[in-house]
């Protein structure tokens, strides 16, 4: 993984921009064999003086090689830390019998966010705002729907520790 950052605080950053781009090879000796290319940019700036915005998108897309078909554990999957407002995996196809996350090939997700003070900055407490949306998919199927979600939510920056309410929409 490459990355450029120009973030003035890798924590809490309130200007600047972030871009990473990476990639894994496997099958050099194993007995998996796929490659996989991911992507991310962020970017901050603080307007106002109190209030931080937050533009980010993140991709993604892993494919076989030599026939090879990519595994479900190396497939990309939507929710939980990707798609806030939705439990882990909880975006896309599942099982039929199981009920268990196929996950995709490819994904693409995006979002906006700012945060602001709520009165309680002495003791890290902050709020924010924020939109998410993404798809994933498998090529050769009809596109994958469009997932979001807008909610307000309530962070603690010290513990890193996020409360919230919202809904996600299909």
């Amino acid at each position: 993984t490459t990355y450029y950052d120009k973030r003035d605080n890798a924590i809490d950053p309130k200007e600047g921009y972030f871009l990473s781009f990476g990639n894994d090879v496997a099958g050099l000796g194993g007995d998996e064999k796929y490659l996989k290319f991911d992507a991310k940019a962020y970017r901050y700036d603080t307007f106002f003086d109190y209030y931080t915005l937050k533009l980010f998108i993140n991709g993604g897309y892993v494919t076989g090689y030599n026939h090879e078909n990519v595994r479900l554990a190396q497939r990309y999957f939507l929710g939980g830390s990707t798609m806030r407002g939705f439990d882990s995996s909880g975006i896309g196809a599942r099982d039929r019998y199981t009920k268990d996350a196929l996950g995709g090939n490819w994904m693409l997700y995006s979002g906006a966010e700012v945060s602001f003070p709520i009165g309680l900055d002495e003791v890290g407490i902050k709020g924010r705002t924020f939109v998410d949306a993404g798809s994933k998919r498998n090529f050769g199927r009809n596109i994958g729907k469009i997932f979001n979600l807008a909610a307000i939510n309530f962070q603690h920056a010290v513990a890193n520790l996020n409360t919230g309410f919202g809904s996600g929409t299909a």
